[in-house]
């Protein structure tokens, strides 16, 4: 299972990093072979303007099936 993470509107920091990946591999791995990959997205909602607003969109790739979308 492939893991690819995205951001935008923020700089991803490491630790960010490391613990989306830990939590979605911990999460998925029971069904990894079901998926052929996981995307990631992580976005601030209200950009500059600061505040507590971040989206996580996680899009899982399944053979002969269509994507399933969790936000």
């Amino acid at each position: 299972m492939r893991i690819q993470l995205l951001t935008s509107s923020f700089r991803l920091s490491r630790s960010l990093k490391s613990f989306v990946r830990m939590n979605a591999t911990l999460a998925l791995s029971p069904f990894e072979e079901r998926f052929r990959s996981v995307i990631v997205r992580l976005s601030d909602a209200n950009g500059e303007r600061g505040g507590n607003d971040k989206c996580c969109h996680v899009q899982l790739i399944v053979d002969g099936m269509a994507n399933i979308v969790i936000e």
